[in-house]
């Protein structure tokens, strides 16, 4: 018989799928399966939930029992994430209980397997550790982005998170450098719209159609040329701090999207190589949970030098200056 035969399943629904749309269960258990077999078994009936047919939207509850017709699973054409990556991705776990897990997510490193990296976040941590293999993402950052990234180890826990954040019960917290002098603090309110074009390309942008979004920016230190300031949420929307800053005045430095070219140039060449934004933090109260959870994800290294090198490079010309005035007092 062929390897790749897998005779008729029958599979139990657990507490931890009670919720999940049966497409999206099947896809998650049938890794192998092409996502257009998954569809067209549910679609012709040969999926079964509790004796009868099912549409591809119908949530599950625990106990459901699901028949799954014989299948011939693809083998698997992708490599296994390289150990350099899964070590990296392991080593940065900074939380982890029962629930949830979280981890300093390193710039440069997308959440899920795609077009641009063929392994992710994600398939790093099932490669890591058989503990991890049923994990869900809370929520994204974006490739260049770093910092707090949270999972959820059960499908129960995922939705209840996603309530918290759906209701603002969530604080996420992110630092991030600007250009010019900021205001100490300051708010931004515009709503934001995804896929508008701009020169071909497909951004985030303002538009009074689009989905509220806001952002509370405070000054943790000026710069001659710059600002890190902290970020808090009150939404969570596609690039919205990266949007919120530029229509500020004070775009996010090497942000090569909604950034300044010319700033983007000088940062590069004081030894920025990469878009400086980091999600700092994140703290959530989850359902039976006697204490709030906050996790902190330290800034890395790579940024941290480089607000020593922009804090020497401003200091340099003052120095300069005093030496100048000692020399003409001479």
């Amino acid at each position: 018989m062929n390897d790749n035969y897998k005779p008729v399943q029958y599979l139990t629904v657990g507490s931890e799928d009670s919720g999940r749309r049966i497409d999206n269960f099947l896809m998650a258990r049938l890794k192998q399966v092409p996502k257009t077999r998954v569809y067209r078994m549910l679609r012709k009936g040969e999926v079964r939930l509790n004796g009868g047919r099912v549409r591809q939207d119908r949530k599950l509850k625990t106990g459901d029992v699901l028949r799954i017709p014989p299948l011939y699973e693809q083998p698997s054409n992708m490599d296994a994430p390289p150990d350099h990556l899964v070590r990296r991705v392991m080593a940065s776990i900074i939380f982890e209980n029962d629930l949830i897990l979280a981890i300093n997510k390193p710039a440069g490193i997308s959440v899920h397997g795609g077009s641009r990296d063929t392994h992710g976040i994600i398939e790093a941590l099932r490669a890591g550790s058989k503990a991890y293999q049923g994990l869900h993402l809370a929520h994204r950052l974006d490739r260049m982005t770093s910092g707090c990234l949270l999972l959820c180890k059960r499908m129960d826990t995922l939705r209840q998170v996603n309530q918290l954040i759906r209701q603002g019960d969530t604080t996420k917290k992110y630092l991030t450098l600007v250009k010019g002098r900021a205001d100490d603090q300051f708010s931004v309110n515009l709503p934001l719209k995804k896929g508008t074009l701009r020169g071909g390309e497909r951004m985030v942008g303002v538009d009074h159609s689009g989905k509220a979004a806001t952002s509370l920016f405070t000054v943790v230190r000026h710069y001659n040329s710059a600002t890190l300031m902290e970020v808090e949420l009150v939404t969570g929307r596609t690039h919205q701090i990266r949007v919120h800053a530029a229509e500020s005045g004070h775009p996010v430095a090497m942000d090569n999207k909604y950034g300044e070219i010319q700033y983007n140039r000088e940062m590069k060449r004081l030894g920025l190589k990469r878009m400086f934004l980091h999600a700092s933090s994140l703290s959530l109260h989850l359902p039976g949970e006697i204490a709030p959870v906050v996790i902190e994800a330290p800034l890395p290294s790579e940024l941290q030098n480089f607000l020593v090198t922009l804090a020497h490079e401003e200091a340099e010309p003052i120095k300069q200056h005093q030496r100048k005035n000692q020399a003409d007092k001479i």
